[in-house]
């Protein structure tokens, strides 16, 4: 398994950021731009599920990760500030219907 972007594990406070990964593998439907575009978006328990599936069966997976913002109207930063302009905010914490899977972590 080799990360290709984000981080293997999650990082910073896990009611601010939602961490997702995308796995490509010999598996995957889609190649360039249309992985990208059309894999789905796992959340962690997921993505650790569907990543050791992928050792088990030998095969080899490139990781893609991400976080994003989460949307709580208690957060420090000010969502209409240009940072924040073009991104995709996760569900705020308590209504993210994810499983907790590391450190408070969906």
């Amino acid at each position: 398994m080799r990360y290709c972007s984000g981080s293997p594990w999650p990082l910073g406070n896990p009611r601010h950021f939602k961490h997702l990964w995308q796995l490509f593998s010999a598996e995957s439907p889609w190649e360039d731009d249309d992985f990208f575009e059309h894999a789905p978006l796992l959340c962690g328990a997921d993505f650790l599920r569907e990543a050791e599936r992928l050792v088990q069966a030998g095969l080899t997976c490139l990781v893609y990760g991400q976080r994003r913002p989460r949307l709580d109207p208690t957060h420090p930063w000010d969502r209409s500030g240009p940072r924040w302009q073009n991104a995709i905010f996760a569900p705020c914490w308590d209504d993210d219907p994810d499983p907790v899977y590391h450190e408070e972590h969906r």
